[in-house]
Order: structure tokens, then sequence, then C-alpha cells
């Protein structure tokens, strides 16, 4: 297939599971950015062609799938590769670096004179790195993309000049040269709707590949970029804060022409695919009025626990299953040092309130924060116990704390007790990933043990818990026994 632009979403590396078996069970949502920018180059005339290997290689490995990717892109002819992840969610963004590297390095070897364009969170949070780490890479857009993606990919098919391109990063003549700004899109409506057709194509490879028995694909859309708050963890990009909306009229284009894009197919709406859906009550109310209105449903919406309240939670339910929010800590001294903005009592209130609207709540929780010692573990582990055992929350899932590019944590480790000992970016998922850190308090053993008893329990109480609904038996929940278990785990990692 001869096109002008290939925008492909690359892969992340193997996790623990699939180093297990590679027929381990998951999948991945499809992010719907980088669709988007295909549909920004198509409404300009490009011909544009979608190569979604985020999506098709859950567990790629460069030694076992090199003949399978080469495959995939022998399918195409092309000018110009935009490789694309999402601007903010850094768990879809750093963990595929080093296999974009890899990508790019295929593509080239194919067709020397393809241009190679990067774009989304890790590298915009290190724009430089990519061409000290590959020969390969030519352009690198810092932040979002959609307002330069069209000259710049003018310029590359006609070997132009891209010096006056503004923010990006470029490789001419052996030389690095830098342009200065971000890209930031101030009217999120002006964007057309995701090139949903041009996942058509692989709408059966997808699941087949993944092992998913349903057949099934997960779509995402966002109805907004940014959050309010700035968590030590989290708050990646200088443009976080700068939160800015999609009409509910646009959010429901969106919807609707991925429906009808994909007629026939098995896919769904998994959730709205924002850093905080629910930072905005009046845009909330817009989206819930409008799905409503036109009888859409979603699985669940991303959303903070302050603004969890009890109406938000009654908007939230009228159309969407379930809310998505980060616990993060049992502990308030904890939750303050990492700068997030919550008190424990209020993670309680969010869930009752939740409760009492019959809205699902799945609960994150980050496991090896700055503050954790052996004895805040114990009531950590508690906490989950007991949010678990008493019903508040449909599940906890433990991460393991990243120190990611571009956060706080990650920028200035020194300011948190943290010592980094690893930068392999293939390492850098949160869920089974061992600790790229240790801390001040805790050694690297020691908070990968705590994370697995995190598992543990929370996959155990999960499934005890329907039992006391069954017999209809009110569960006793004791508090943790702290000295034992911080005997316990002053063990761990002593040798």
């Amino acid at each position: 297939m001869r096109t002008d632009v290939l925008v492909i979403t690359p892969p992340k590396d193997a996790g623990i599971r699939q180093m297990i078996s590679r027929s381990y069970p998951g999948y991945s949502v499809v992010d719907s950015v980088a669709l988007r920018a295909a549909a920004v180059l198509e409404e300009s005339g490009f011909k544009v062609g979608f190569l979604p290997l985020f999506n098709l290689f859950y567990n790629f490995s460069s030694r076992l799938d090199t003949e399978d990717l080469q495959e995939y892109i022998r399918r195409y002819e092309t000018d110009i590769v935009l490789q694309i992840n999402d601007y903010y969610t850094f768990s879809r963004s750093t963990p595929a670096y080093e296999a974009s590297l890899y990508v790019s390095q295929c593509i080239k070897d194919r067709n020397p004179n393809t241009s190679i364009v990067l774009a989304g969170n890790h590298v915009s949070c290190l724009p430089r790195s990519a061409f000290q780490d590959s020969e390969n890479i030519d352009v690198v857009v810092k932040m979002e993309g959609e307002s330069i993606f069209c000259e710049l990919a003018e310029c590359l098919q006609k070997n132009k000049s891209v010096e006056n391109i503004n923010h990006i990063v470029y490789r001419e003549h052996g030389v690095i040269r830098e342009t200065p700004g971000l890209g930031m899109m101030e009217d999120l409506d002006s964007l057309p709707v995701p090139a949903y057709h041009l996942l058509r194509e692989w709408t059966e490879d997808i699941p087949r590949r993944a092992g998913r028995v349903s057949g099934l694909i997960d779509l995402t859309v966002r109805t907004s970029y940014g959050c309010p708050n700035r968590c030590a963890f989290c708050g990646v990009t200088p443009t976080w804060n700068a939160c800015r909306f999609r009409s509910a009229d646009r959010v429901s284009e969106d919807i609707h022409y991925a429906k009808e894009a994909l007629k026939g197919k098995k896919s769904s709406f998994s959730y709205f695919d924002d850093e905080n859906f629910t930072s905005n009550a009046n845009h909330v109310a817009d989206v819930s009025h409008m799905m409503q209105e036109e009888g859409f449903t979603i699985k669940g919406v991303l959303g903070g626990v302050p603004e969890l309240t009890r109406s938000m939670a009654e908007e939230v339910s009228k159309f969407a299953q379930s809310a998505l929010v980060g616990a993060e800590n049992a502990v308030d001294s904890i939750l303050a040092r990492a700068h997030k903005n919550q008190t424990f009592e209020q993670v309680l209130q969010a869930l009752k309130n939740a409760g009492e609207q019959h809205l699902k709540v799945d609960l994150q929780w980050l496991i090896g924060l700055p503050g954790e010692t052996t004895r805040t573990m114990a009531a950590n582990l508690n906490a989950i116990y007991s949010i678990l055992m008493k019903g508040f929350a449909r599940s906890v899932t433990p991460n393991v704390l990243g120190p990611q590019p571009g956060s706080d944590i990650g920028n200035h480790p020194e300011n948190y007790g943290i010592t980094i000992c690893s930068k392999d970016w293939t390492q850098y998922y949160s869920n089974g990933a061992y600790p790229s850190f240790y801390t001040e308090t805790l050694n690297r053993d020691q908070i990968y043990v705590y994370y697995l008893w995190a598992k543990i329990v929370a996959s155990e109480i999960s499934q005890i818990r329907p039992l006391y609904d069954e017999h209809k038996v009110e569960p006793v929940v004791w508090g943790p026994e702290d000295d034992l278990f911080a005997t316990f785990m002053q063990q761990v990692g002593s040798l």
C-alpha cells in the first residue's frame, strides 16, 4: 500500500507475565491520539496508513517478533513514518520507547530515505535523547503536534528545511537542532474526529494476536487534556495543568463516527481516556446529558478522589459503569509528600459517595512512595484488605512507582530520598516490574515484596468477599500487627 504518511503506535516490550508465557492473556486499549493525528493529516490531503503495533504486539520481543514486524512494515511504501503515543499517558509511552527505536531501525533498513518522526509523552520529556540513542530518528515533536503535523509532513516530503516549524528537535547534516516552544492545542473542538476507519482492517488481527477469545477490541476517546493536580509521580509534562475540554457535541461526533466506521466489527468504548474526567463538573454534566440523550454508555472513566462527590458520582453513574481513581496510599503524610491532593479519609468518602449511586470503583495503589516504611506497609496492606472485605471497592490494583521522566520524582529524585538505579525504559511499566529505584527507608527487594503482597491481598480478598455476600454475613475486620510485619520486612534483602 502506497501512503504519504504511515502512523504507527509502537509496541511495548514484554512484561513479566509474557516472560512466563507469550500466550499469557492480556490486551491493550486502542489509543485515540494516534488516530486523531492520522485524521489531521488526512484532512490536509495526505494519504495515511495506520499500523497499531502497540495493539498487535502485546508482548513485543525483537528476538522473536522481528519477522512478523517486518511483514507488517512491508505492507506499506511510505515517505514518512510518524510513531506516536499518547501525550500524557506515560504507561503507553515510556515502556514502548526502546521498541520505537527498533521499529525505526527496521524501517530505515528497508528504505533509508524514509523520514521518521517520533511524538508522544516520553520523547517530549527527553527530546534530545532519541538522537543520542538512535541514528535513525529525523524529528521529535515536543508535546501536542496536531498544529504542525501537516506542515512538517509537507517539508519532509519535499526535502525542505524544517527550521521554521515550532516545537521540534531535528537532525540536519548530522547536527541536532531545536526550535522553541511546546505544542499545545488551545481549542480541542478544532480537532477532527479520530480516523477510526483506519482501524477497521485490524479489528480481527488485534484480538487474535492478543488471545482475546471474545474477539473484541476496546476503544478510547479523549474528552479533555490535562489535570488540575500535579502529583510528584504523575505530572509528567509542562502542559500537565493546562486543562482543556472538547465539547459534548464534538465528543458525540467522535463516538458516532467510531460506531459507523466500525459497523459490523466487534468493538466497544472502554473508557474516556482523560487524565481526570471528573475535574470539571460542568463538562461532566454536559457529557452526561449527551450520553443519556444518545443512549451511549461506557465502561468507565478516570477520576480524582476529591472530585468524586455525591453529585459527581450520581452524574457519572448515569452513563458509566465504574470510576477508576487513585487512592495511592492510606497514610496522609505519604500522600502529602507526593503532592497528592487528598487524604485517606477523602478516599473513604469518595467510595461511600460512589457506593450510594451504585457506581463501581476500581482503586489504584502506588507501591514505593517516598516516606513509606516497613510499618506503613502494614497499614496500607490492611487498608487494601479492609476496603475490599467491606465491599467498598470492586478492585484494588497495586502498581510499582516508576520515577517517570518529566515527573518531579523522575527529574529530582534526590528531593524525595529516592535513588534511581536503572533507566532501562523497557522495565518502566507499573504492573509487575522490579523497582528501578530504592528510597531512604526501603531497599528494592522490600519494595518488590511489598508489591507482591499487595497483589496477593487484593486478589485473595476479591475472591473471598462474595462468599460473605452469598451467606449474608458481615465480615469482621481487624487492624494490622505492625511490629510483626515490620520485623518480617526488615529481613527482606538483608543478606
